[in-house]
């Protein structure tokens, strides 16, 4: 065995060692830091050539800079740079001028400490920068930053995007450390500024943010964007506000906001103001716009919030608005929906529960016709049914005789009395007479079942004359069971409305130490829902006071006091910062429920965040030992009643915290996984309290979305030996699956019915969960959030939460027990979840949706789909969670930015949406009436310009003779130079301008202009528009007669003219506003340019702009051209003062240097005529003359003879003869198998050469192709 080879033993063990090369130690760097000449050349490394050359020719170049001849400085550092941009190295290596003058590098920093201030000097540090990046051995030492903050920051952009990242790390690192350090960062900030408008031009709009952010200021990003890059980065900042912590989460919010007001967006911006809760936002969004439509629709958005906003001035005088915002509409539409989806047929409980599906054996003692399963079924119908205005239980023909009602009994009526106003849903004037037949039965709990009803029919619906206000809020004289049910029914029918009758009448019943706990706590909870996010004071100071009322002390024993706690909760839902003065006052009250009050107030302020610190915060308080805790408090000797209610108040608090950890979590999907497997951790080690929370936990983090790992895991828990998890865990998957008919929960759900078929309590929990399930047939949802998952429902997580707290450690103490009527809170909570499309006049239009699950596409590059895997279906249609829709329909456009629920839809004609608007405007053509077709002379003249060794041309304009002229104009002749195609820019790699893609392609001329020269004056003076002075010559615009010539010498000897109308391309060629704010010259240049552009590619031309196909001209000419821009005047005489500041010879690096960019222009010519004129044999000399057809949108061509070269009449007769015979030849001969391909190939040879003799000119390899094919 050779002595090199591995022995057996050692085979496998550790990493194969690397064959060293160039001498080079294999642990020559043990300390894994980087010597000083870490990235040197290896002396015994081989350079190729072209290395050494260039190594040499660097090293002589850094030499120079040592030396004392200062005149040899500015051209040594120029070489440099240049070496260093033209590199054209790997992505993943270090360019080699960087490589290779990182030995140099000391050497580099010392000369520029010994030279004295001068331009060389800031150049020299230009170099140093990006050499920086080579030597960041030391993290402190930041040298890119050091000697930025040294050099010019014009033009930094050049460097490239490697270059950009690094210095932007470095700000970042520079700023933190200064803060630290309390110094001035203000030249930071500077620099920063110039980083922005380099990554934005290059689609990094997300390096855009996260430096602005990194360095608190976001607030600026405003000032750098445009209609090209604003929604990208409002898109990417909206993302990251779940990441975010309080105020930042807060900022960026806002920004976003005003981003989108100023570009007219003002659905995403009143989503994001829904979402900061801030309700002058609100008002100011809704009051920016005068389109009814769009009014409409944003009133359509705040009715699915169930923000009440009063109408004012125009607004007021008109109803379909107010119906928009009041949901009065919402029963039609939803029925509408029933009636396509043909599920208007009520169905009853049997056909939820399909007891034939359950064991054989346990089938009849699931059934058993009991009051508690009577009361089952009441719940059961009303979920399923609710909304449809139809039942075979309640709303019967014989009445209230005939109904439900009788077969259950006490508490149970108020329950199922109360079912009626959920089969009645929204629908308030239909309902009120069914549920006014309730009220005349003399049993006090069918009236409190009526009462509750109401609220329950009226919750998120609002009607001008307010009849549950007048039914519900006379509450002297009744019994506690009808206060208590009309109480609820109020906080249920004016839930987020913040309506201030309902202080005066609800808060006595909170203050007033003679009334029953319950009456008080429902009352709380009522203000809270109604009141909910709004930290109204009034309320909050009355239910802290009742907490510190000493009268108070042993009621605050009640189990019914967590429902006050909890109304001052949602006082403070999603208030954030805002809920700590609150926690403070509570720290102060001396007693057990003062803790669970504080994380349940805490708990609600965070909800829907994903913040981070406080999932902490709440993991922390659930693994603490309660009983470890008493242990070492027991030295203080405490009465055993006292440390019992101590102990109970603790068990609270975790509970609570388990519940938290969902709510905080809800909004952002990352957390929602991470507190799942948390979730597994407490109930594997967990109390039994915590136990008991776990199951409702997992249900609230994801309602109407059954995630099949959540409902396996709540399967499992179902099955527990604890009583209390088990219920809670079938209520969870109730919650889980609502409305969602999923088949795999229904079989769920009938086998644990045959499983607690002896057990009443989780058998009637087991058929709420299947009523749950079945909701609205299958039609709605009860997630709290809707907009594409963006915003949160206060008023619908409130519903959840507050069902949530009454099952929390005990079922059987409120669900399970006499109080089941709280499980109407759900209501809050329900929605359809449809998308309903209307026209303008708010009438059903029927259209074509692709339905699909949603694709994020933050930060991704170019269009990206924002669906997949989706469907096509018409409107009206069911939408799943996590699914979106797009108009498949191009007729029709959206005024909602995101399709869900009720949307707008306006014909294509009649208003165009923002982009496809800006395109009209841009392209419209006022003088072609069909699409321009690809000019025949265009290849012919390319191929022949590009044999010219500049491609200049004689372009000659109009000028306005003198007034003793014989004529009005005079002809003016110079030579420009060809700048390519109207939207085809030529290729440039050191072009850093934002380039718009190939998406069109014209014949139109280019070459660059300055403003101040006479070519602008003359184009627009010779217009139809004939401007007067220069002043009407400085925007886009123009359009008189030009005409330009090349002449391509040597072989070629052909000569190019065209004749047509020349255009003029400014600054102002996009301005900001509608149409009427544009100049006329903007309108005709974009107009008859817009006329001559062809759509190459359809899915880009929306993104298309004018403005950067200008900044790509400007970026396309070099550095000297464009300081030529800031010459003095040119043709000015030398002896009149002029601008100091204007020098020639200077160089222009960057884009946006402000002077050469105003006197900057683009001259586009619009040929009605081209000629070619080939010279190259005398004796066959040929013209050839194209003429633009406007009618056709063709180019037709004649030779100069007066034959035909392309379209004249005879000549189509013999194309239409030779592809017919062609056609029929190719037929025949493809109907016989027998002849081989070659012959069918040899005929077409023939056939063609036919065609060539008659002057057809076909192309023989085309249509070999065709038979080849066929």
């Amino acid at each position: 065995m050779a002595n090199d080879e591995p022995k057996a033993q050692d085979k496998g063990k550790g990493k194969a060692e690397e064959k060293q090369v160039n001498g080079a130690s294999k642990d020559g760097q043990k300390d894994g830091k980087k010597k000083e000449g870490e990235l040197e050349i290896n002396p015994e490394e081989e350079l190729s050539e072209e290395d050494q050359k260039l190594k040499e020719e660097l090293d002589m170049l850094v030499e120079r800079l040592t030396e004392n001849d200062k005149s040899l400085y500015k051209p040594a550092l120029e070489a440099i740079k240049t070496n260093i941009k033209t590199s054209t190295s790997s992505m993943t290596a270090v360019p080699k001028p960087l490589k290779f003058l990182r030995p140099h590098y000391e050497k580099l920093c010392e000369t520029y400490e010994k030279w004295p201030d001068s331009e060389e000097k800031r150049s020299l540090a230009d170099t140093l920068s990006v050499l920086g990046m080579t030597y960041s051995d030391d993290e402190d030492r930041r040298d890119t930053l050091k000697y930025r903050l040294l050099a010019p920051s014009e033009g930094i952009g050049s460097w490239g995007h490697e270059y950009m990242r690094h210095l932007a790390l470095e700000i970042g690192s520079e700023y933190q450390h200064r803060l630290d350090e309390e110094q001035d960062t203000e030249d930071l900030a500077q620099l920063t500024r110039t980083l922005v408008p380099f990554y934005l031009a290059h689609n990094a709009e997300a390096d855009a943010v996260d430096i602005l952010s990194e360095l608190e200021m976001i607030d600026e990003i405003k000032e750098y964007l445009d209609e090209n890059t604003y929604s990208r980065v409002c898109l990417y900042m909206v993302s990251m506000v779940p990441l975010l912590t309080y105020p930042d989460n807060d900022r960026f919010v806002r920004t976003a906001h005003d981003i989108y007001v100023h570009y007219k967006q003002l659905t995403q911006a009143m989503s994001l103001a829904i979402k900061l809760n801030d309700m002058d936002l609100i008002k100011a969004d809704f009051a920016a716009t005068k389109d009814k439509a769009l009014k409409r629709q944003l009133a359509f958005i705040l009715g699915r919030q169930r923000i009440c906003l009063d109408l004012e001035g125009e607004d007021a005088e008109d109803p379909e608005l107010q119906d928009c915002i009041n949901n009065t509409k919402l029963p039609e539409h939803f029925k509408s929906l029933a009636k396509e989806l043909n599920i208007l047929d009520p169905k009853v409980p049997e056909d939820i529960y399909k007891s034939h599906l359950e064991s054989s054996r346990t089938a009849g003692m699931t059934n058993t016709d009991s009051a508690r399963h009577n009361l089952a079924s009441a719940f059961v119908n009303a979920f399923v049914n609710a909304g449809f205005g139809e039942d075979k239980l309640m709303l019967v023909e014989g009445g209230v005789k005939q109904s439900w009602i009788w077969k259950v009994k006490e508490d149970g009526m108020i329950s199922t009395a109360a079912s009626a106003g959920m089969l009645m849903l929204w629908d308030v004037e239909m309902g009120l007479d069914k549920m006014d037949a309730y009220t005349y039965v003399p049993e006090d709990q069918i009236k409190a079942g009526a009462a509750l009803g109401m609220g329950v029919m009226n919750s998120g619906v609002r009607l001008d004359s307010d009849p549950t206000m007048a039914l519900l809020g006379d509450l002297e004289g009744k019994s506690v069971a009808h206060k208590m049910a009309s109480i609820m029914g109020l906080g249920l029918a004016y839930a987020g409305s913040q309506k201030e009758d309902l202080l005066e009448l609800l808060l006595p019943y909170v203050s007033d130490t003679s009334v029953d706990m319950q009456l008080s706590a429902m009352a709380a909870l009522s203000l809270g829902l109604i009141f909910v996010g709004s930290a109204q004071s009034d309320v909050s100071e009355a239910i802290i006071q009742t907490f510190l009322d000493e009268d108070r002390a042993n009621q605050l024993k009640d189990k019914w006091t967590r429902f006050m706690t909890l109304g001052l909760a949602l006082l403070f839902f999603g208030q954030q910062e805002e809920v700590d003065v609150v926690l403070e006052t509570l720290k102060a009250i001396d007693h057990p429920m003062s803790k669970p009050a504080s994380v349940l107030a805490e708990i609600c302020a965070w909800t829907g965040t994903g913040a981070v610190l406080k999932l902490q915060q709440l993991l922390h308080i659930c693994n603490e030992h309660i009983e470890e805790k008493e242990e070492k408090e027991g030295d203080d000797k405490k009465d055993e009643g006292e440390e019992k209610r101590d102990l109970s108040g603790d068990m609270l608090v975790q509970a609570y915290a388990v519940i938290g950890l969902s709510l905080v979590a809800m909004g952002e999907e990352v957390g929602q996984d991470m507190v799942l497997r948390q979730f597994g951790h407490l109930m594997h080690y967990g109390e039994a309290n915590i136990r008991k929370a776990v199951p409702l936990a997992m249900g609230l983090i994801s309602p109407s979305n059954p995630q099949m790992k959540v409902y396996d895991t709540l399967s499992r828990y179902s099955h527990d030996n604890d009583i209390d998890v088990a219920v809670n865990a079938i209520f969870a998957m109730g919650i889980l699956g609502a409305g969602t008919n999923n088949a795999r929960l229904a079989q769920l759900l009938r086998q644990l019915a045959s499983y607690y078929h002896r057990d009443a309590n989780a058998l009637f929990m087991v058929r709420i969960a299947q009523g749950l399930l079945h909701m609205g047939k299958g039609t709605m949802s009860i997630n709290p959030f809707h907009t594409d998952r963006s915003v949160m429902s206060r008023v619908g997580a409130a519903g959840l939460l507050t069902v949530a707290v009454s099952l929390i450690d005990n079922p059987k103490a409120f669900i399970l027990g006499d109080h089941h009527y709280l499980l109407y809170f759900l209501v809050t909570a329900m929605h359809p979840r449809f998308l309903i499309t209307l026209d303008e006049d708010l009438k059903p239009v029927q259209v074509n949706v692709r339905v699909g699950q949603a694709v994020d596409v933050v930060g991704q590059a170019g269009r990206p789909k924002t669906i997949t895997g989706w469907q096509t279906q018409s409107t009206p249609v069911l939408l799943g969670y996590g699914e979106r829709a797009e108009l498949e329909d191009e007729e029709w456009i959206c005024m909602a930015n995101v399709m869900e629920g009720i949307c707008i839809l306006r014909k294509f004609s009649s208003r165009l949406s923002h982009f496809t608007r800006t395109f009209q405007r841009n392209m419209a053509s006022t003088s072609s009436a069909v699409a321009p077709q690809p000019a025949p002379w265009k290849s012919t003249f390319l191929e022949h310009v590009r044999k010219m060794d500049s491609p200049e041309f004689v372009f000659s304009s109009l000028h306005a003779a003198p007034k003793d002229s014989p004529s009005d104009y005079l002809p003016r002749a110079r030579y420009c130079i060809f700048r390519g195609f109207w939207a085809e820019l030529p290729e440039n790699r050191h072009n850093d301008a934002p380039r718009n893609e190939r998406n069109y392609e014209s014949e139109l001329p280019t070459f660059t202009t300055d403003v101040r020269m006479n070519k602008p004056i003359e184009i627009f003076s010779s217009s139809s528009g004939h401007a007067k002075d220069e002043s009407q010559a400085k925007g886009s615009g123009g359009g008189g007669p030009c005409e330009a010539v090349w002449w391509i010498k040597g072989d070629t000897m052909v000569q190019w003219r065209m004749k047509g109308e020349a255009f003029i391309v400014g600054e102002d060629i996009e301005g900001e506003g509608e149409q009427s704010k544009e100049s006329s010259g903007v309108r005709t240049a974009k107009s008859e340019i817009g006329s001559r552009m062809r759509v190459v590619k359809e899915e880009g031309r929306d993104q298309w702009s004018w403005k950067r196909e200008l900044v790509g001209h400007f970026g396309n000419i070099s550095p000297g051209m464009r300081g030529s821009f800031k010459n003095p005047p040119p043709g000015q005489p030398v002896d009149q003062p002029y601008d100091t500041n204007l020098k020639t010879g200077e160089k222009v690096t960057t884009l946006d240097d402000p002077v050469s960019r105003s006197n900057f222009r683009v001259v586009v010519i619009k040929p009605e005529e081209v000629e070619s004129t080939d010279l190259s044999d005398p004796v066959k000399a040929r013209r050839q003359r194209y003429t633009y057809d406007k009618s056709t949108g063709k180019c037709t061509g004649l030779e100069a003879g007066g034959s035909a070269a392309t379209t004249s009449p005879d000549k189509e007769k013999i194309d239409e003869k030779a592809t017919a015979n062609r056609n029929e030849l190719r037929d025949v001969w493809s109907s016989v198998d027998i002849v081989p391909r070659f012959t069918n190939l040899f005929l077409l040879l023939c056939y063609a050469f036919l065609q060539e003799w008659v002057g057809a000119k076909e192309k023989v390899l085309d249509q070999s192709d065709q038979i080849g094919t066929e």
